[in-house]
Order: structure tokens, then C-alpha cells, then sequence
């Protein structure tokens, strides 16, 4: 009745299932199947094979599907050996850093290799999984992680890590409410206890499981513990318990099974029943799956022949026993899963630590790099400083001069407006209006040379001034207009002297007759330097240039000019 109605229940949320994948979008479709698929595997599976593939659409569908399928096929006991599909949903969650799905991916590749006997590539899977537990709420994925760890260091006789991977998986059962997983992991820990010879600990797990399965109806999980106890109370000598646990009522569930009938067999032989006890190894026999069941019915034959007196039986499977107990331990040696462990963590340790020494090699190249680039401005802009108060101080001194020089030239002319009448007029009508236009000229300098003065201890003022004191001599140097006032002054006081070279030196460049109007009217080297930009070198070397150009014409030259350019 129980079964018919439970097969009811699974026909419903199957048809349920399809009927929403063809009604909603798919995304909704697989978390409606992902939200019964522990209760119902059964009828999840059934809906995902029924999904039509051209519904799946993108990256994300077709990997949560190919991921919930695996889950599927593995909670209905469908073996997969194939990992390719399972590898590329690993990396697609890899990429989009899904840890929640990465971890059930992880864990249902590391069950298709397991499937395949690939033990060693499982573990890594599942420690790829155990390194985000962390991240995942789901205890009870949690717990089928652990008890696969168990199930592995079992199987390579790693005994301690074996029962505290199924203690682990216990503990996440426990928080989950999965009273059934909780059980059944409680007897593998009773398994494992008892296989380390910690008796009194394993017969309380076995009871408390025995009993909680007999209460639910679990008949398997019921007979199993029953097998496990038989087997407990044989090694310790307790066969009367073992006879009470045969007779009791927990006994009828599972009964022709290999540690069944092995007990039986034991037993028989105590009571010196050969007939019953060969009748009881020989539905031993046809129980045998694997290696280890022939090695535990020969280790069994070598206890009951040596019990009933039959020494050349008991040797024959006693040889018979060693020579399959080898052929375990080279297939346990294949396996090296706590090497697998150790180098899967030294791996890890490894990598954590170049990405750490990377870091810090980047973090040092920035910081070097940094302080090199700091370093280099700091030390432009102090050059760029130093140029600049140099070049300010070269400027003040250039205007310093040129207002000596007016200063001169203004007393000069003063002097002589009260000399004598025998004096040159004219030259001195000349420096009396030179003087006047390079007063105009020198205002704004001799202003900014003030302002300087008052403000040099301030940065940014002798800046502003150098800048303006700077835009000002270069506007001083190139005003045209300046210039051609500076020439008619000259050619008044001096007959037209810079006109008549002009008209006989017609090759001489506008520099040489600048130059020249400096000279006339009188200026020294450094005050030429000054309008002209020219250094006082170049002014010595131009002006000898221009008087022997001067002096090689035939024509008469007033001596006037020619004092003047002296």
C-alpha cells in the first residue's frame, strides 16, 4: 500500500514536471525540478530526459541541465563513466564564479570517475569540492561529500580518515534532518569502529541503527546491522549474543546474505553441524561480487574446517587467502589516494604562494616605479625652479643695468644742457631725446624690478613677476615701432647717418642697422644686450664686423659717426 502510494506521488510531480517545462520558461522549468530532486529523484530524472533540447538555449541553461541530470542519473544508482560533459560545466562555474553549483558539479564529476575507477582523480574532484564547502548552505550535499571521502579511504584501508570523513558527513546529516542518511552513515561508522577493534563503540552505533531501521521498516538497513553485529560478537568470542541476534526478530529482514550466511556458517560449525555449515558457505558463494567477498569466504572456510578438525581443508583456503589477500594489496597500492591528498594540497600551497610572491613583486615594481616617476618630477620641477630664479636674477640684473644706463644718459644730458656753447648741440639734443624714449620704454620694467624686490620670498610671486618681467624685455626687444623712433632720433643729430649706410650697405641685414642705431646713439655692449637679446659677445664681434665694413667704402665719413662708433 506504502509503495503504491509513493509510485502514485512520483507519476504526479513527473507529469506536473513536463507539463510546467512546456508551459514556463526553461530557466523555471529546471529550478522546479532542482527543488524535488532529493525527495523525487526518480521523477526528476524522467523530466529531464523528457525536455525537449531545442528548449535549452545559452550557456547557463544547457550547463545547469547537463548538472542537474548528473545529479539525477546518480541519486537513481545510473553509473556514469563519461566525465567530458561534466569537465565543461566544472569550467563554465569556474568561469562564472557560481561556487554553489561549482561544488556539485565538482563532487558529481568526482562520482563519474569513482564510477570509472578512477580514484585517485575522484579525490581531487571532491577536494575541489571540500574547498567550497564553505561557500554552500546546502548541509546535505555537504554530507554526501564527506561520506564519498570515507567511502574512498576505506577502500584504500585508511581506517582513521575513513571514520572521520563518515563522523563529518553525520554531523551535516544531522543539521540537514536526513534521518535516513544520518543512519545509515551511523552504521559505516559502526563498520569502521568495529574493523579498528574499538568493540564497545561499534556494537552501541550498530544497535542504535539497528533498532532506529527495525522501527522505520527499513528492512536492508535493519539486516545489515544485523550482519555487522554477527560479525562483532564472532570476533570477540560473544556467541551467545550471536545467537540470541540470530534467533531475534531484527533477523528475518535480509537473511540469505554473504555475512549472513557466514555467521550461520560459523555457527554451525560450533555445533558441529558440517551439513548445515557446508549448506551455509555455499549460499555464501553464490553472494560473491568482488575480491574482498572471496577473501572473506576463505578466511571463513580456514575458521570453520580448522574448528571441525579438517586441517588440509583449512590450509588449502588459508593458502588460498593469501594469495587473493596480495592481489588486494597491489590494487590498494594502485590507488595511493593519501598521495593523491598530500600533493593536491602541496599543489595548492604552491600556487597560493606564487600568486602571493607575484602580488608581491607587482605591488614593489609599482611602488618602485612610483617613487622613480615622484622622484623625477620632484627633481624637474626643483631644476625647472632653480632655471627660472637664475634666469629671473639674470633679468632684474639686465634691468638693473638698463636703468643705470637711462639713469646715465638722463644725468649725461642734464650736464651738458648747462656746458658751454662750444658744445655739440646736437648730440646732445640726441640723448636728451633718447633718454625720453627709453623712459617710456623702461616704466613697466622698473615697476616689476620694485615688485620683485618687495616679494622674492614668495614663490609664486617671483614667478608671476619672472614671467611678466620676461613677456615684457621680449616685447621691449621686438617693438618696431620703437625702433624706427630709435633710427629718426639718430638720423636727426647725426646728419642721417644710419640713412646714408642704409643707401650705400643696402646688403646689411635689419639686425646690422638696429645694431648700428645702438651704437650711434651711444649704448654699451650689456645695454644692447639687453634690447636686442643678443649676449655682449656677439655685440663685440658684429660691431668690429660692421666698422670694417664700414671702412672699406671710399666715401667720406663724417668723423662724427665714426667717434660714435669708437
Amino acid at each position: 500500500m506504502i509503495r503504491l502510494v509513493i509510485l502514485t506521488c512520483l507519476a504526479i510531480v513527473t507529469m506536473v514536471s513536463l507539463h510546467s517545462c512546456r508551459t514556463k520558461e526553461f530557466p523555471s522549468c529546471l529550478d522546479t525540478i532542482e527543488a524535488y530532486m532529493n525527495e523525487y529523484p526518480d521523477s526528476a530524472l524522467v523530466a529531464l530526459l523528457g525536455i525537449d533540447e531545442n528548449m535549452i538555449h545559452g550557456k547557463a541553461g544547457k550547463n545547469h541541465y547537463n548538472l542537474l541530470l548528473a545529479q539525477a542519473k546518480d541519486k537513481c544508482f545510473i553509473d556514469e563513466t563519461d566525465d567530458s560533459v561534466m569537465l565543461s560545466v566544472v569550467d563554465y562555474y569556474s568561469k562564472v564564479k557560481d561556487k554553489e553549483k561549482l561544488f556539485k558539479a565538482n563532487y558529481y564529476l568526482g562520482r563519474i570517475r569513482q564510477n570509472a575507477g578512477r580514484y585517485t582523480d575522484a579525490l581531487s574532484s571532491y577536494l575541489d569540492a571540500g574547498q567550497l564547502a564553505e561557500h554552500v548552505d546546502d548541509d546535505f550535499q555537504k554530507g554526501l561529500l564527506y561520506a564519498q571521502f570515507g567511502i574512498l579511504y576505506e577502500s584504500q584501508m585508511d581506517l582513521p580518515r575513513a571514520l572521520s570523513s563518515y563522523e563529518t558527513a553525520s554531523e551535516y546529516y544531522s543539521k540537514a534532518g536526513s534521518q535516513p542518511h544520518h543512519y545509515f552513515i551511523t552504521n559505516d561508522i559502526g563498520r569502521i569502529n568495529f574493523r579498528m577493534g574499538r568493540y564497545s563503540v561499534a556494537e552501541e552505533s550498530l544497535h542504535e541503527v539497528m533498532e532506529w531501521a527495525y522501527q522505520s521498516g527499513n528492512e536492508y538497513l535493519t539486516g545489515n546491522a544485523v550482519d555487522q553485529l554477527c560479525m562483532l560478537y564472532e570476533a570477540t568470542g560473544e556467541y551467545r549474543n550471536m545467537d540470541d541476534l540470530l534467533g531475534s526478530r531484527y533477523a528475518v529482514f535480509y537473511s540469505d546474505t554473504l555475512s549472513r550466511n557466514l555467521s550461520l556458517a560459523y555457527s554451525y560449525a560450533r555445533d558441529n553441524k558440517p551439513g548445515l555449515m557446508q549448506e551455509a558457505l555455499d549460499a555464501a558463494w553464490n553472494h560473491a561480487m568482488s575480491p574482498n567477498d572471496t577473501a572473506s569466504l576463505y578466511y571463513k572456510e580456514y575458521q570453520v574446517f580448522k574448528l571441525l578438525g579438517e586441517d588440509n581443508k583449512a590450509l588449502s583456503s588459508h593458502e588460498k587467502l593469501l594469495a587473493i589477500q596480495d592481489s588486494l594489496v597491489r590494487n590498494a597500492l594502485q590507488q595511493p589516494l593519501q598521495y593523491a591528498q598530500t600533493e593536491y594540497f602541496k599543489a595548492k600551497a604552491s600556487y597560493a604562494g606564487l600568486q602571493a610572491r607575484t602580488m608581491r613583486i607587482i605591488f614593489l615594481l609599482f611602488i618602485s616605479l612610483l617613487s622613480i616617476i615622484l622622484c623625477s618630477v620632484v627633481v624637474f620641477f626643483k631644476r625647472n625652479i632653480e632655471r627660472k630664479r637664475m634666469e629671473m636674477e639674470r633679468y632684474m640684473e639686465q634691468v638693473a643695468e638698463l636703468k643705470s644706463e637711462l639713469y646715465n644718459k638722463s644725468s649725461e644730458s642734464a650736464a651738458l644742457s648747462s656746458m658751454n656753447d662750444d658744445k655739440d648741440e646736437a648730440i646732445r639734443g640726441m640723448k636728451a631725446d633718447i633718454s625720453v624714449l627709453f623712459s617710456r620704454q623702461y616704466r613697466l620694467l622698473d615697476k616689476l624690478c620694485s615688485v620683485y624686490y618687495e616679494t622674492h620670498e614668495n614663490s609664486e610671486d617671483m614667478d608671476a613677476i619672472y614671467k611678466k618681467v620676461k613677456a615684457e624685455i621680449e616685447r621691449f626687444c621686438n617693438d618696431n615701432k620703437f625702433y624706427r623712433e630709435l633710427e629718426s632720433v639718430v638720423n636727426a643729430y647725426t646728419d642721417g647717418a644710419v640713412r646714408l649706410l642704409r643707401t650705400e650697405l643696402p646688403y646689411l641685414s635689419e639686425m646690422d642697422f638696429r645694431l648700428l642705431c645702438f651704437l650711434l646713439a651711444g649704448f654699451s655692449a650689456k645695454a644692447i644686450s639687453v634690447f636686442t637679446g643678443e649676449s655682449t659677445g656677439n655685440v663685440y664681434v658684429k660691431k668690429s664686423r660692421l666698422k670694417a665694413e664700414i671702412q672699406s667704402h671710399t666715401y667720406a665719413i663724417s668723423p662724427q659717426i665714426m667717434s660714435l662708433l669708437m
